[in-house]
């Protein structure tokens, strides 16, 4: 797959430009859906992919990782002694994936990691466009406390196309009511 990610760029797939925090210190990335994606006999249609735009140790430019959830259209079966993995299609082989619709990095913070600061809002998502900013704290959603909540649940309520959310926000101290609604970025 060296190959392959060395010749992709932006240029072959829509892409917004985007970090995660959490991994590689915020390293700067692509994130894209490629048109399909062929391994084996199996070919599967419009794949979320990362690219990061760090020059790795082996002098290539780009490196990657073909959608998040690209395993989960498969039933894996792993021969240990063999070394080798079998890939049998299940009912989401075709299933289009969904990235992050707000345009936000949020970490997850504090006592049991139960507070949410926004780290980096995207320009030209619907994060900037609610006038979400750096730093803000989401408090809640949808009236529910985001305490209650994982960093994971929030991730998945913020794949949602369409769906739009009511937060409250921790803004330096003072309470903030903000409408954002999820659209596709890729």
């Amino acid at each position: 797959y060296t190959t392959l990610f060395r010749s992709i760029s932006a240029a072959h797939f829509k892409a917004i430009s985007a970090s995660y925090p959490e991994l590689d210190e915020g390293s700067k990335i692509l994130v894209g859906r490629l048109k399909d994606f062929q391994i084996g006999p199996y070919n599967v249609e419009e794949p979320v992919a990362l690219f990061s735009q760090a020059n790795s140790a082996s002098g290539s430019k780009v490196a990657g990782q073909i959608g998040g959830d690209f395993l989960r259209r498969f039933s894996l079966v792993f021969d240990f002694s063999h070394q080798r993995v079998f890939l049998d299609p299940n009912l989401q082989i075709n299933h289009t994936a969904q990235e992050d619709m707000s345009g936000l990095s949020i970490l997850a913070k504090g006592a049991n990691l139960k507070t949410f600061e926004i780290v980096q809002v995207r320009p030209g998502t619907p994060g900037a466009d609610a006038g979400l900013k750096d730093g803000d704290v989401i408090a809640g959603i949808d009236e529910e406390a985001a305490a209650d909540l994982t960093l994971s649940a929030i991730r998945d309520l913020f794949r949602q196309v369409g769906h739009e959310y009511k937060l409250l926000i921790d803004r330096q101290g003072q309470t903030v009511n903000i409408s954002i609604r999820m659209r596709k970025l890729v």
